[in-house]
């Protein structure tokens, strides 16, 4: 799991995680700590690729990229923006 916070503000973070299936998660999640896939309202804002059998093979292979480079990004440096208790 990574999550870097947006470069143009405070509140908004990118999250992408790796479920135990395998599969890639990507949500955005707000100032209030909650991932807005989660609130259940018309804003849902995350999407799941699947690890076998899924449309995307390209995407998911990027999407795992992604988590890699902010994986990297996190232990480069520490995120001045990022909350204390997160995650």
């Amino acid at each position: 799991m990574a999550d870097r916070t947006e470069d143009m503000g405070t509140v908004k973070r990118l999250k992408v995680i790796r479920d135990n299936e395998g599969d890639v998660v990507v949500s955005i999640v707000t100032g209030r700590g909650m991932p807005l896939h989660e609130e259940a309202t018309e804003s849902d804002a995350a999407v799941e690729f699947c690890n076998s059998g899924g449309r995307s093979p390209r995407t998911f292979r990027a999407l795992l990229a992604l988590l890699n480079a902010m994986e990297e990004d996190e232990n480069d440096q520490s995120d001045p923006h990022r909350p204390v208790n997160a995650f």
